[in-house]
């Protein structure tokens, strides 16, 4: 052995000892980001479910609304057909007139 490789070799095994030190660092940065996001997801199923009530009745409120709005319509027809009929009723009655 030459003296360049006497010297590269501890070089190139200090190197890669630093790469593995660091991909364990990186290894267990990873299994931390991990089980936050675990914990993040079992959150969201848990306001997911809390969630779901509240749509259920929200769905109610539209269709009782949709109910409303349906009614509210025929009473709006129903009003411009009596003041139809109050107008024409205007045009066509002709009061007593006194007689003196």
């Amino acid at each position: 052995m030459s003296d360049s490789e006497l010297t590269t070799k501890p070089t190139l095994e200090t190197i890669l000892e630093r790469i593995n030190a660091q991909g364990e660092v990186m290894r267990a940065g990873f299994e931390r980001i991990e089980r936050k996001f675990e914990v993040m997801e079992s959150r969201f199923g848990t306001m997911e479910n809390r969630f779901k009530p509240i749509e259920q009745r929200l769905e109610k409120i539209e269709i009782r609304l949709d109910t409303v709005e349906i009614r509210l319509d025929r009473v709006h027809s129903m009003i411009l057909e009596v003041r139809a009929d109050v107008r024409e009723f205007r045009s066509t009655f002709k009061p007593p007139t006194p007689s003196s």
